[in-house]
């Protein structure tokens, strides 16, 4: 003889898929087997799942038309694919060069100084008696 079945709330189970409760999620606070959740719920779930997609959807939508500015540039890149575009100012390759070129002719001049000042102190140095 088999067992009997256990008493499950359809309305608890509608519920739980409608915010996104996983199937092991659901078995828990129903206190049966995922199993068991998955062969007799089956249909009920997933049109819950869609019920609360779209009743989220709507809730997004709300918020974006009351002027909520993130959630209307999150639909527009989730619905319109539109995207963040980074646009970088043109630039000037040459003038680059040029930039590097004379930094670079400064720190040459800089180092021929430091070297001329240390040949000008050694030579300002006493001989040395031997």
């Amino acid at each position: 003889m088999a067992r009997p079945k256990k008493l499950i709330d359809q309305d608890l189970v509608r519920k739980l898929a409608s915010i996104h409760c996983t199937n092991d999620e659901i078995a828990a606070v129903c206190e049966v087997d995922t199993r068991t959740i998955e062969r007799r719920f089956a249909a009920l779930i997933k049109k819950a799942r869609e019920n609360g997609k779209s009743s989220l959807r709507r809730y997004q939508w709300e918020s974006a038309q009351k002027g909520n500015v993130v959630m209307q540039i999150w639909l527009g890149k989730q619905l319109l694919g539109q995207r963040d575009q980074m646009i970088a100012p043109p630039q000037d390759l040459n003038m680059t060069v040029r930039v590097v070129e004379e930094r670079d002719a400064e720190r040459a001049d800089k180092s021929s100084d430091t070297k001329q000042d240390a040949a000008t102190a050694e030579n300002k140095t006493e001989p040395k008696e031997v």
